[in-house]
């Protein structure tokens, strides 16, 4: 039974396409430790068995090897990373964007201005709107996308620059500073800091 539930640990952990540090900073604890779950060594607590089923959407029964996983059960994760498996550049680019993202949004919650937060949501939802529209005429099968006028503005790429400037604009005239410093950022998001410094340093290069 520890031998499996190591394995499930170790399987389930590939399949969302974590590695063993980004998984063991979601489940609180060392690096050192998870290995030694995963290979048998060391055995886990009940509270760390209940964590380990939150953060990996399972039952604790699946872990512990006393029930096998349902196939027709999928999640929306396994779903997306099983479209991406023959593409890896672009998982890594997707928990790159989607770590940055849950770093911006709670940079823009610590600012504390509800008007900022406004613009910041209007950036995102224009950006993503944007992508959908690239796609959506040409990929999406659903006629109705076409017949009721969905995906039919085209000027969301001024919304989200409107929304742009006016974060500058407020940040500047009135001052606002976030007191995060690129030590404390790595400190306070150890995961979350390491795409966000990817991203910065692919497109600066």
């Amino acid at each position: 039974m520890k031998n499996k539930f190591g394995k499930n640990i170790a399987q389930l952990r590939k399949k969302n396409g974590w590695s063993q540090k980004e998984t063991a900073v979601r489940l609180g604890i060392s690096q050192a430790l998870l290995s030694h779950y995963e290979k048998g060594i060391r055995e886990c607590g009940l509270d760390f068995l209940c964590k380990a089923a939150t953060v990996f959407k399972c039952s604790t029964d699946y872990l512990l090897g006393l029930k096998e996983e349902n196939p027709t059960n999928k999640s929306d994760a396994d779903n997306v990373s099983a479209d991406l498996k023959e593409f890896p550049k672009l998982e890594k680019s997707r928990t790159d964007v989607l770590n940055t993202l849950n770093l911006l949004y709670s940079i823009t919650a610590r600012i504390g201005n509800p008007e900022i937060a406004k613009d910041f949501r209007k950036m995102i939802t224009s950006r993503i709107y944007m992508l959908i529209r690239s796609f959506g005429k040409s990929y999406f099968a659903d006629e109705n996308f076409n017949k009721s006028g969905m995906l039919a503005i085209s000027y969301a790429n001024q919304r989200e620059a409107s929304s742009y400037a006016s974060i500058v604009n407020k940040c500047e005239n009135e001052h606002i500073m976030v007191n995060l410093s690129k030590q404390r950022i790595s400190e306070e998001y150890p995961v979350c800091s390491k795409s966000f410094y990817n991203i910065i340093n692919i497109i600066e290069k």
